[in-house]
C-alpha cells in the first residue's frame, strides 16, 4: 500500500484509499479487516475500522463505529438533524456494509460509496451463498 500512488483523475480514490488502510489496520489488531472512511467536502473528517473482536462487541463493524464516533463528536454535532445528517457528508467502506450497517446507514440518511472489494467479497453474495447452504433455494 506503501506504493500505491491516488489516482487525481479518479474522484473517490483518496477515499477509498482511506478505507482500505483502515481495513489494513483492523486486520493488523487482529479483527476483520473493514475499514470506513467519512467525508464531507472532499475531506476526510473521521476513519474507523472494526474492533468487535477486541471490544467483545458484535456491534462495532466499522461503519458503525464510524457513525457513533461522528454522533459524538462535539464539533461534527452541526452536521445532524435528529437522526440525519448532512447530504455532503459520504461513507466510504472497503466492502459492501452487512444489513445491520446499511441499515444505519439508510436511518441517517449518508451517502455512502463502497469500494476495494469485488461483488463477490459483498455481504449480498456471502447471504445468497449462506442460504443455499443451508438448504434454502
Amino acid at each position: 500500500m506503501a506504493k500505491y500512488k491516488v489516482d487525481a483523475s479518479l474522484n473517490d480514490d483518496a477515499f477509498v484509499l482511506a478505507s482500505v488502510e483502515e481495513a489494513l489496520e483492523a486486520l493488523k489488531d487482529g479483527e476483520f479487516g473493514i475499514g470506513a472512511a467519512l467525508v464531507k467536502d472532499g475531506e476526510i473528517i473521521l476513519r474507523a475500522h472494526n474492533s468487535q473482536l477486541s471490544n467483545k462487541r458484535s456491534d462495532l463493524h466499522a461503519e458503525m463505529t464510524l457513525i457513533n464516533m461522528f454522533e459524538n463528536h462535539p464539533e461534527l454535532k452541526k452536521h445532524r438533524k435528529l437522526f440525519n445528517i448532512d447530504e455532503n457528508i459520504v461513507l466510504y467502506s472497503s466492502t459492501e456494509p452487512c444489513p445491520m450497517c446499511l441499515t444505519r446507514i439508510a436511518i441517517c440518511e449518508l451517502a455512502s460509496k463502497y469500494g476495494a472489494g469485488s461483488d463477490l467479497d459483498g455481504m449480498a453474495h456471502l447471504m445468497f451463498y449462506s442460504f443455499l447452504f443451508m438448504g434454502f433455494s
